[in-house]
């Protein structure tokens, strides 16, 4: 959700929205807002998670635009999409 969109939908509201997130997913995405990106090796790295795990809740991100893939393959990056 965009700040915009939050104020759309009041704060309540819009905090209802962010609690959904997963924790592993929170962890994700502050680790890619705060690198400007995330890749899933660095994921399985940081977070010590497995793989498979990380690659669900990236493509969970990416489904509900939280975050923004590059790339196909070994070279797939992500991006902060909000």
């Amino acid at each position: 959700m965009g700040n915009s969109d939050c104020i759309l939908l009041g704060k309540i509201e819009c905090e209802q929205l962010l609690e959904k997130l997963a924790p592993l997913e929170e962890k994700i995405l502050a680790i890619a807002r705060e690198r400007g990106r995330i890749t899933i090796a660095a994921a399985v790295t940081l977070l010590a998670a497995n793989r498979n795990t990380v690659k669900l809740h990236l493509r969970q991100l990416v489904q509900t635009g939280y975050l923004e893939q590059h790339g196909t393959g070994k070279g797939t990056w992500y991006s902060v999409g909000r």
